[in-house]
């Protein structure tokens, strides 16, 4: 698709066990930051990827995109990498996911504060988001909080 350097067979298990070993690195260190202590799989990836209508007009906007997985399923997909709008918490992983998607925009920000993190690329909302996927660990925040994200997020999308 263009969005990444082609890689070798070797190049992506590589590629495969340096993520691995990054989210297990973080999550040892920051648990309730990263949620998670592997990425999710390229099958799942795929399966939420496969939800997103390319045809949508608008903005996607993926919540924890953690080392890239789903971003990647997202561009094979066939989605415009400007199209995309990636929320991180974790600065090292921004600074990964930055370098490994160039044209994807990536916020360091919080995506429990969605609105205000993408306002920048997406601006007042002259068109609503074509989708939201998300990856972050929602049991590691207070309910109140997770219902106020799903509820900012369904004010944000196309109705229906």
């Amino acid at each position: 698709m263009g969005h990444a350097k082609k890689r070798t067979a070797t190049d992506e298990l590589r590629h495969k066990v340096l993520d691995e070993v990054r989210f297990l690195k973080n999550w040892i260190d920051k648990p309730l930051m990263t949620g998670a202590v592997a990425p999710s799989s390229p099958q799942l990836a795929r399966l939420m990827a496969a939800q997103v209508d390319p045809a949508t007009p608008g903005h996607v906007v993926e919540l924890g995109p953690g080392t890239g997985v789903v971003t990647h399923a997202l561009l094979d997909r066939g989605l415009d990498p400007d199209r995309i709008v990636s929320i991180e918490y974790n600065p090292d992983f921004c600074k990964l996911l930055r370098q490994r998607f160039p044209r994807v925009h990536f916020v360091h920000g919080d995506a429990y504060r969605m609105r205000h993190a993408v306002a920048p690329v997406v601006g007042k909302a002259e068109r609503p988001l074509a989708a939201v996927v998300s990856s972050l660990p929602l049991f590691t925040r207070p309910l109140p909080e997770r219902l106020r994200l799903l509820e900012e997020c369904f004010d944000m999308m196309v109705p229906g």
